[in-house]
């Protein structure tokens, strides 16, 4: 339920939304009408527009940020195991675009994201791809390392036109489910297919390899979700001369078989055969494997050694590690956040004139604490009050009411 929807005029239903949204679980705030796809770790999220036309990125811009010879190169991280790894979430766009002009000063030319993350939700998918593609490749050789991504972090990472492994790395199980475990079907999926379908041109991959991560291989599993074929089936041949793997719709054209496989029917990619069918570079397990898979004769790995990495954390992944980290507080306190701020109001609504002050100012030091929830990760205004314009107007609903309550003393 939406706490915007619940204010009505004045002080009293200021308090009746405070309590309502402090009832609320988490996640779970916004009606019926907004929720869409959320995938892998189903949430309250809408569908995504569909993805813009974005200019390719600019590969032979000029890069003058390495004028000591020295390629400098940085890794940051798309979800951990301490804070959180949902999409949407705990990985989302604003946050990665903060890091552009971090790495920027610290003079990075290569940019290595490590993947790490069940899925999540479906609306920051073509954001994030949008930030990859269109901001991230103007100003670097971006890079993805998979150590786990899959549903909504692999489409995410879709767009990357260079991926790794590691050796125990896993990519693709790209269902779709809306609300309680629904799956998708019908428009809704046909249009993330094709959205999908316009992702894998960034990356320059072959649109059977997502359609089946997406979809099951099994006829009969796909007339369910009321789409049109082909199905989520997937073979390959590698040419033996030249290495060009051919892919095909279907089990039984290549001679590599990749869905369905083993008795499951959407494709997950493992490192081995990533590998085989050239949709990974290579596979590595350390930064030395990394830097030779890609070719790096000399590189400079940004930032200062942390036991909890193999990689060193710099400027622009300790910033990532803090909106987790802020995240993961904000996720688990939302609900005292608004419990304390109904109680100081009600509270300073029945105290003396001399005591009101005090908690009136208590009362926006939690307001103050919401807003920076929101600040540090936007989409909290989505999932816990419907959308921006719905927090805006709670906001300043809630400031008339401290601003009414401050009056009464004078």
């Amino acid at each position: 339920m939406k706490a915007s929807k619940l204010i009505a005029a004045g002080f009293a239903g200021l308090m009746m939304a405070a309590q309502a949204v402090q009832a609320a679980p988490l996640h779970t705030s916004v009606p019926s009408q907004l929720v869409a796809a959320a995938l892998a770790q189903p949430g309250s999220a809408p569908a995504p527009a569909a993805a813009p036309a974005i200019a390719p990125a600019n590969k032979d811009a000029k890069d003058d940020r390495a004028t000591d010879g020295k390629t400098k190169a940085a890794v940051i991280t798309f979800g951990d195991e301490e804070n959180g790894d949902m999409v949407g979430i705990y990985a989302t766009a604003d946050s990665f675009r903060r890091t552009i002009q971090m790495l920027k000063d610290e003079k990075v030319d290569i940019v290595v994201v490590r993947f790490k993350s069940g899925g999540g939700m479906l609306l920051e998918i073509q954001k994030l791809s949008d930030v990859f593609h269109a901001e991230f490749k103007k100003d670097f050789r971006l890079v993805a390392w998979i150590d786990s991504a899959i549903s909504a972090a692999a489409m995410s990472a879709h767009c990357f036109e260079e991926i790794y492994f590691t050796p125990q790395g896993n990519y693709g199980a790209c269902t779709g489910f809306s609300g309680r475990l629904n799956a998708m079907k019908g428009p809704g999926l046909e249009r993330v297919l094709m959205d999908m379908e316009k992702i894998s041109a960034r990356g320059n991959y072959d649109p059977k390899i997502m359609r089946a991560m997406q979809i099951s291989a099994i006829a009969e599993e796909c007339e369910e979700l009321k789409i049109s074929p082909p199905w989520g089936a997937l073979s390959a041949n590698v040419n033996e001369d030249t290495g060009e793997v051919t892919f095909y719709q279907d089990a039984t054209s290549g001679s590599i078989v990749l869905n369905p496989k083993g008795g499951v029917h959407v494709l997950t990619l493992n490192a081995l055969v990533a590998a085989k069918v050239k949709f990974s570079k290579g596979t590595a397990s350390t930064l030395e494997d990394l830097g030779r898979a890609m070719g790096l004769t000399e590189v400079e790995w940004v930032g200062r050694p942390d036991k909890r990495f193999v990689w060193p954390v710099s400027k622009a992944e300790q910033s990532l590690l803090d909106f987790r980290k802020k995240t993961k507080v904000d996720e688990e306190n939302f609900n005292r956040y608004m419990t304390n701020l109904n109680n100081f109001l009600n509270l300073a609504a029945n105290a003396r004139d001399e005591d009101r002050g005090k908690l009136v100012g208590q009362a926006r030091q939690w307001l103050n604490q919401i807003k920076a929830m929101v600040k540090n990760n936007p989409n909290w205004a989505l999932l816990n009050f419907g959308g921006d314009e719905e927090f805006n107007e709670w906001v300043a609903q809630v400031e008339r009411a401290i601003k009414q309550l401050s009056q009464r003393n004078r």
